[in-house]
């Protein structure tokens, strides 16, 4: 009974999802979904390397994952808004896999899907980010293939590295340290500090280009509020969490990426750290997830009346 319970609720709340994806949608008409929309209308009826070529030419910043939906998706007839109504369905369902695996209560799983800014920003605004958290939730819910799907992950949205940097960040410290406390390194650790240094480097002298622009759009745009809502899931995660150690050192890639890149996408992943501490703790029904809920779901209502009201989330004219 618990079982056919529990498939009725993720029906229930999945179905919810989509209906909400498909409705508000339809409304999101303006701001990113402008451009959107045109590429994902103009790669239909080509072949893959021809819409490429289309996509590449009217996007700066190419995520091939964004391109490989966008051309299945229309080159199977499938309408924009049902196709990624679809999409946000799958970000729904695995964020639950994901909840539950950390045994989260229902209620709070809900009010996370349904109500929380965030959230939305990924149904409606930040479709190449959307993909790429998809595969971030899966390399956390199946390990086994955590690495492919990490890779698939920064392939969809880039920006996606910085939290890959944090997690890497914390584990070469505690193996470095551990290295001037024991003087050995095992095979595994080496490894991981050979692959961090291929990461820095591909950031470097591939990504520069791309960073240098991302840092010259945000760096005049941040302000105290983003600064602020980073330090408050910084302290938050510290409050819940064991290890805290391991939070001041995920944490200080994510603040220094806040300050220097600035926006709300960035924050984004610093709440998703936050929702990683705060959620284990009694089923996710404690004072921080409530405060930041309630916060989002105001947060929320505003987006959503724009979208009704413009076209567009975040207009504020």
């Amino acid at each position: 009974m618990l079982i056919n319970n529990r498939k009725i609720e993720t029906m229930l709340l999945l179905t919810m999802v989509w209906v909400i994806s498909f409705v508000l949608g339809n409304l999101y008409t303006d701001g990113d979904q402008v451009i959107y929309t045109y590429l994902y209308d103009g790669v239909r009826g080509s072949d893959i390397v021809g819409g490429f070529s289309f996509y590449r030419s009217n996007i700066h910043s190419v995520e091939l994952l964004h391109y490989l939906f966008n051309w299945i998706g229309s080159n199977l007839g499938i309408e924009k808004v049902v196709f990624y109504s679809f999409v946000n369905t799958f970000l729904a369902l695995y964020f639950l896999l994901l909840f539950r695996k950390w045994n989260v209560s229902f209620y709070i799983i809900a009010i996370i899907l349904l109500t929380n800014f965030y959230l939305y920003v990924l149904y409606f605004s930040a479709e190449r980010l959307k993909l790429g958290v998809i595969f971030f939730l899966l390399s956390f819910i199946y390990v086994r293939y955590s690495f492919y799907f990490s890779i698939l992950s920064i392939l969809s949205h880039f920006q996606l590295i910085i939290i890959y940097i944090s997690i890497i960040f914390n584990k070469l410290f505690v193996i470095l340290f551990g290295a001037l406390v024991k003087f050995k390194v095992k095979y595994s650790e080496l490894r991981l500090i050979s692959l961090s240094v291929v990461i820095f480097l591909l950031v470097v002298f591939v990504f520069s280009g791309h960073l240098i622009s991302k840092f010259d759009a945000y760096y005049k745009l941040r302000g105290v509020e983003e600064i602020f809502k980073i330090s408050v899931f910084f302290a938050f995660s510290l409050w819940y969490s064991k290890n805290k150690l391991q939070v001041i050192l995920i944490f200080i890639p994510i603040i220094g990426a806040v300050y220097f890149l600035g926006g709300e996408r960035v924050n984004m992943m610093g709440y998703f750290v936050f929702l990683f501490y705060a959620l284990q703790k009694k089923r996710g029904i404690n004072l921080g997830v409530l405060v930041t809920s309630a916060y989002f779901f105001y947060k929320n209502i505003v987006f959503v009346d724009n979208i009704i009201m413009y076209g567009e989330g975040f207009n504020i004219s």
